[in-house]
């Protein structure tokens, strides 16, 4: 079974963005896996990318994306959403007006 590079968790932590602190909270909450070789905390190469693999949220399809700045969303009495495009919106602010 090859492990691959160990990284320090300095080592992780310039490779992400996070404080060292971050990745030892982390730890201790045991919310990534890691190695203890005596008093040396090594966190393996592969799972800080499948980590990051993991974390990744996908973009939202340009139709979907152009659709949501298209629309207006308004609290209906009831609690429930009204979701409507501003096209419709717009016709039935035209329509009230005298």
């Amino acid at each position: 079974m090859a492990i691959g590079r160990l990284l320090t968790l300095r080592e992780a932590a310039e490779r992400t963005g996070f404080r060292e602190s971050t990745w030892r909270a982390w730890i201790l909450r045991r919310k990534v896996p890691y190695h203890k070789v005596g008093r040396s905390v090594r966190v393996a190469e592969a799972d800080l990318e499948r980590l990051i693999e993991q974390a990744r949220i996908p973009a939202r399809p340009s139709d979907v994306a152009s659709a949501s700045t298209n629309s207006k969303s308004t609290v209906r009495g009831d609690g429930r959403t009204d979701v409507r495009d501003s096209k419709e919106h717009a016709r039935e602010i035209q329509d009230r007006e005298p």
